[in-house]
Order: C-alpha cells, then structure tokens, then sequence
C-alpha cells in the first residue's frame, strides 16, 4: 500500500495505438485526478501529442523516476498548452491504472482475485466476525473488519475469481460492489487501494495496484446509524442476482447519489424512463400488473387490415410510413398507465405518501394529477415541443424549485421500487424512505408541499 501512498509519478510515458504505433514523452502523472501532463518539443514530428485525434483510442505504459512500471487504461486527450520555448504541454485523462506492471495488452491478462478497502459507516452492516459468501457468478467474497493507522474503522474486502477474469471484467464486479452499498447507503462511498490478484503458481500471488475513480472521496457527516437494520443473509448472492435484471434501473440511482453536481434537468426523464423499464420487468411475474396488451397475433392481424386500408388510400409515401409507425407502437402500455399501476397495484399509499407531490390545486385527486405531470415533464424533455405543453406543466418547468421538487420525486419513485424489490419487506422500504428524506441532488431544498412521513417506531 506504500506503492500509492505518492500521488504523482515523474517518468517517460508510452502512448500505444490500435494501428500499432507509439509516442513516447515524458511526463507527470496524478493518481488523484486522473491525469497525465506530457511535455514534449512541439517540432518533434514523431512523438508530439496535440495531432492525436479527439475520437483516438490508445493507452499508457511507463516507467517512473522511482523505478515503478504502471500502465494506464480508458485513456483520452483534453488539452494542450504551448510555451514561449514551444514546449508543448498535452494533458491526458485515463479512467482506470494499474501500478506494479506493465500490461501491453489487458485483453490477454488474467487475474485471479481483487482487494480493496472501503470506508466503513455502518458496524450493523456486516457482523463483527466478518462475512463470508461464496457467489457462483465470480467466487468467494471475504469482508472482514481492522483499523488504520489513525484508528479509523475499516473494511477490507477480498474476493477470489472462480475463473481468471479480464480488467474490465474485475472492475465490473467492482462496480457491482460499490453500486451495493450506494444504495444501502444513499450516501459516497468510497472505495480505495484495489489491488488485482495474480497467481504466480501454488503457493506465490503477486498484487498489483488498481488505481479506479470511485466518484467521491467525501466524507459523510451527520450519517443516522440506525437506518440501515440487518437485511439477512446472503447480501451479496442477492445482490449479484438482482444487479443482473435491474441494472439498467440501479445505474441512475448510482449516478445520481455519487454525483454531487446532478442537476441536470434530464434526471427526470432518465428516471422516469428506468421506472417504465421497472414496468416492463416487473409486470412479467406480478399478477396485478397488467400489460394491457392485444394478443400478438391478434394485433399483427389487426395491422394488416389497417395497413391493407391505407395502401387503398393512395395518400402521401411519407405520412403513410408516419401512419404504419404510429400503429405498429399502438400495442405499447403508456407511461402513464405503467406509473398508474406501479403506483395503485404494485406500491401501497404508505409507500407512494413518501414521494407523490400533492398539487397545489387542493381540489384535484392528487394521483391522477401528479401522474400527469410527470408524463407531461417527461414529454416535453423527450420531444422539446412547447406547443403541446399544458400551462400546468409549463408552470412547472420555468420553476427551478418546482422542477427540482419533481426531480427528488421521480428519483425516490424509482429508489422505492427498486428498495420493494430486493428487501422484499414494505415496513423496511417505508423505515429508510423516512430517514432519508433529502436525497442528495445538487441544491437542498424541498417544496413544503413534498413531508416524507416521518417514521414513528
């Protein structure tokens, strides 16, 4: 661990391309922004950097000033400065590095296990003794408890592959990982020193550092130990299992919590999108949800005979094809009559009472008309057509706080399904949603009109 301790290399830099040729300049690289500055003569014809293409794939191998060989993957260029001496100053980021060995090719390497330490917030996670799980999809998983120099209480976690398995492959499991406790958590999590495990024969493994952004090395304040109860046993055969089907549903919970400037007003529309996906997976073996779908062959007939019928027409090439489209996606459950039925079938008012804004309007029925204002937002942010926007919904959008409020809403939707289905137990879902009741976007704040109720046991 003394290896990463440093935070900045000195050292002369290889740059491989998929053509197979290479520059090579020295340079600094930075373990703590991702970053490596290389310095070269801008008159040099064979190794300057600013002529590589923005969309050009390559990565890094070098040898540093203090002896140690790293390797540098998910490399791309950014920028380039000039000197009055014409000493050109390129930066290039890279997503992940290996520090221990020079790797030419990552696709070839094997490796046998990783390491990695994270930092530890909730002792009721795991028991004192450690925990152990062997899980078929990548092999024995091993967390344990110590502390660090400063007494600080740490995690350690070391997993051995059932197979050897690629870089990406073990920086997925990483993820997975990682994507577990965000969402226990609802919080950073900070995951550091990764080592990937090779075996060299029997008896002997060699360690070699994985340098791998984890979004956030903040510190959570204030953390309610409390809120996260036991959740029973096989966590991570369970999780493995259900990141599986409901990956595409975590990734924006994932990004969202991890990503302290997410404002954008896209997250709506992104988690509106995954609860509509929820729909899609869910409905499948949930009795109460319903398709609402004609029978295949049914439909395919019935579009032959309204297809047959417009061809009869002889009308425009260019709105017949606009007609079929529109027909042949008319067997399609709306957005709206999936986040009805999530909310009414699938979801109890205990539930929803955590995150349905109640219209301003005290008149309307506050489903129906919070169902349609995010049907309405969704809309406008997938088609960007002011015309067909109600004045209710326009409202909403040039309201910063408004929108944001509908932001959080949408955001604790889809964390609730998600929540239902892997605790399994709506007492624990609605315990969590009333402690975490601002979940962290970019400004914190909330309409008055949005009380999470508050947890009484």
């Amino acid at each position: 661990m003394s290896n990463v301790e440093i935070s900045t290399f000195e050292g002369l830099w290889s740059l491989h391309f998929e053509d197979g040729t290479k520059k090579t300049v020295p340079g600094t690289l930075d373990i703590t922004t991702y970053t490596l500055s290389t310095y070269c003569d801008f008159y040099d014809q064979e190794n300057t950097v600013h002529e590589i293409d923005s969309a050009v794939k390559f990565y890094v191998t070098g040898k540093t000033a203090t002896n140690h060989i790293i390797t540098l993957y998910g490399c791309f260029y950014i920028t380039v400065t000039m000197s009055s001496t014409f000493l050109e100053v390129s930066k290039i980021r890279y997503n992940q590095a290996l520090i221990g060995e020079e790797l030419l090719n990552d696709s070839v390497q094997k490796f046998d296990g990783i390491i990695f330490e994270m930092s530890c917030f909730e002792s009721m996670m795991i028991p004192e003794e450690g925990l152990i799980e062997e899980i078929p999809r990548y092999g024995a998983l091993n967390f344990s408890y110590y502390r660090d120099n400063n007494k600080n209480k740490k995690i350690k976690c070391t997993i051995d592959f059932n197979d050897g398995l690629s870089i990406q492959e073990a920086i997925d499991i990483l993820h997975e990982i990682r994507c577990f406790f965000v969402f226990l958590y609802c919080k950073h999590v900070n995951i550091t020193y990764n080592y990937l495990k090779i075996k060299n024969n029997s008896t002997s493994t060699r360690t070699i550092c994985l340098i791998h952004s984890t979004y956030s090395d903040k510190k959570i304040t204030g953390y309610h130990y409390e809120v996260l109860p036991r959740v029973g046993k096989n966590l991570f055969n369970r999780w493995a299992d259900f990141f599986c089907i409901f990956e595409e549903q975590i990734r924006p919970i994932f990004e969202i919590l991890t990503h302290s400037d997410f404002g954008s007003d896209r997250g709506l529309v992104t988690c509106a999108h995954a609860v509509e996906g929820f729909f899609r997976i869910i409905s499948k073996e949930t009795k109460e949800l319903k398709n609402k779908r004609v029978e295949k062959n049914v439909f395919k007939a019935l579009c032959k005979d309204i297809f047959d019928h417009i061809k009869s027409m002889k009308i425009d090439a260019d709105i017949e094809k606009n007609i079929k489209d529109s027909v042949s996606y008319a067997n399609e459950v709306s957005l709206r009559d999936r986040i009805c039925q999530l909310l009414t079938l699938y979801l109890n008012e205990q539930l929803w009472s955590h995150f349905v804004i109640h219209p301003k309007d005290n008149d309307s029925e506050v489903l129906s008309e919070y169902i349609g204002i995010i049907v309405g937002i969704r809309n406008y942010y997938a088609h960007l057509d002011p015309s067909n926007v109600k004045q209710k919904i326009k409202e909403i959008i040039d309201d910063y706080l408004e929108l944001y409020n509908y932001k959080v809403s949408v955001f604790s939707f889809l964390y609730t399904l998600i929540a239902k289905e892997y605790f399994k137990n709506d007492a624990q879902v609605a315990y969590r949603l009333s402690m975490h009741s601002e979940f962290p976007f970019s400004q914190p704040f909330y309409d008055d009109r949005v009380k999470p109720i508050k947890s009484t046991g």
